[in-house]
């Protein structure tokens, strides 16, 4: 049985506290985080992000919060970026793709932009 909309934007709500870092993935990452993006310079890390930077689950986006402001990432240039990930310290919690522009720019520059959703709909 599927979950209702009200206990999505519970379980959104409480996830979008523990999520503290954004990374980058060449290819899917599974349910591990695997295809993280490697070098570049200066080097791939992750992006610290908190609570502050999801939207509230709500009836406007049932079962989805949408990242509030853009992330910036360094890495290899031309480098994919197809897949996000979300992470509550070394623990992956899951992901999506990227829509839009996915690759790292020449000087290895990739943002993930405002607007991106996580949802638990799919």
């Amino acid at each position: 049985m599927p979950y209702t909309v009200a206990a999505k934007d519970k379980m959104l709500t409480a996830l979008r506290a523990d999520i503290d870092a954004i990374s980058i993935h060449t290819a899917d990452p599974s349910t591990t985080g695997t295809n993280e993006v490697t070098g570049g310079s200066p080097a791939y890390a992750r992006v610290a992000v908190t609570v502050a930077d999801w939207g509230a689950a709500s009836a406007t986006n049932p079962g989805e919060v949408l990242l509030n402001n853009d992330k910036a990432f360094n890495g290899p240039a031309a480098a994919n970026a197809l897949f996000y990930g979300l992470w509550d310290d070394t623990v992956f919690l899951g992901g999506g793709a990227i829509t839009g522009d996915t690759v790292f720019n020449a000087e290895g520059d990739f943002v993930l932009k405002a607007g991106t959703k996580f949802d638990l709909n799919a």
